[in-house]
């Protein structure tokens, strides 16, 4: 395997950009052919099951009027649940009374 040139030295953060716009074939010159220990995740945040007990009624409600308005009923009853859970969250922090936020529930 060939030695790899060092990174040159740039006077700017533009001047660095243009070099490599300029010359981006010429990269394999500058970086190994070895594997990268980085992992970028860049997923949404993944969503965690949970199962309210509802009426059989209710239940179907969900279902008919999630496929009235083309969606799932699940997606259908997270899409009706978040803005009421954005609303107690804003009564809370007008109240002084600080809103448990992600994680801080396990504690």
């Amino acid at each position: 395997m060939a030695t790899k040139q060092p990174l040159p030295d740039f006077a700017s953060d533009d001047d660095e950009r243009a070099s490599w716009d300029a010359h981006m074939h010429d990269v394999d010159d500058y970086f190994e052919d070895e594997p990268v220990d980085m992992m970028w995740d860049l997923r949404p945040e993944t969503k965690e099951p949970f199962t309210p007990r509802l009426q059989p009624s209710v239940v179907r409600r969900l279902k008919y009027v999630g496929g009235r308005v083309g969606m799932p009923y699940q997606t259908f009853t997270r899409w009706l649940i978040l803005p009421g859970l954005r609303e107690a969250m804003a009564e809370l922090k007008a109240r002084n009374r600080p809103a448990v936020t992600a994680g801080e529930e396990d504690r």
